[in-house]
């Protein structure tokens, strides 16, 4: 039951989807954040994950080697469902990414700031870039970036930082109101996700807010 709602509410997302868009993120609404303390068994989620979700792969505590096999093996199982056009991200490390040919890579905002060569790395045609922003002082990045999938948090608390408030709806709503500069470019429009506390109760709340998506971990335990 749960994963029929969660497929019903991505399916309302869809409706703010740009059109003739070519970007290969202009499909996604849904976004699992891998975090194998909290879901042990990410693959056996791929045959319930929406259409055109993207996976994002964290693991930040494992080895460069551990990474790389679990990041080979979730990639690998992702590949068996080539009708569901999953994209693969992997979080903080462009040479994994580019050692798997993933479809995309992932930052946070802070990344960005203190990685001052990454500026002058040439992407791949058709790879994603995304930026989780937790602080919107640094909206100039969106730009500076060009970045495909954006990720304002937290939105709500969550349990990954408990101890941190999320803004809430209605500061993020003004958040997009007066960063539109950033948000909206003749050169490029980047997706805005929710990411953070988002459950089944208050996915409702950011939906109207007709943005594109949503991003989560704890949404995802659906064996649980």
């Amino acid at each position: 039951m749960k994963n029929y709602r969660l497929l019903l509410e991505v399916n309302k997302f869809k409706h703010f989807n740009p059109k003739n868009n070519k970007s290969p993120a202009s499909q996604v609404n849904c976004v699992f954040f891998t975090d194998r303390k909290k879901i042990s068994q990410p693959c056996q989620l791929l045959n319930l994950l929406p259409k055109n979700s993207a996976i994002i792969f964290r693991e930040y505590d494992l080895s460069s080697l551990e990474r790389f096999i679990q990041a080979q093996k979730i990639f690998d199982e992702i590949k068996k469902y080539p009708q569901k056009n999953f994209k693969f991200l992997i979080g903080k490390d462009f040479a994994l990414a580019m050692k798997l040919k993933a479809d995309g890579i992932h930052y946070s905002d802070h990344d960005l700031l203190t990685n001052k060569n990454f500026a002058k790395v040439n992407l791949p045609k058709k790879f994603i870039f995304s930026i989780a922003l937790h602080h919107p002082k640094n909206c100039f990045l969106l730009k500076k970036f060009k970045t495909n999938l954006v990720f304002f948090s937290p939105i709500f608390q969550s349990t990954s930082h408990p101890s941190k408030s999320g803004i809430g709806v209605h500061k993020f709503s003004r958040l997009l109101i007066k960063n539109k500069y950033f948000v909206n470019s003749t050169n490029f429009t980047p997706r805005i996700f929710a990411l953070g506390g988002i459950n089944l109760s208050n996915i409702k709340q950011i939906r109207i807010l007709k943005i594109a998506g949503f991003g989560a971990i704890d949404l995802f335990k659906i064996y649980d």
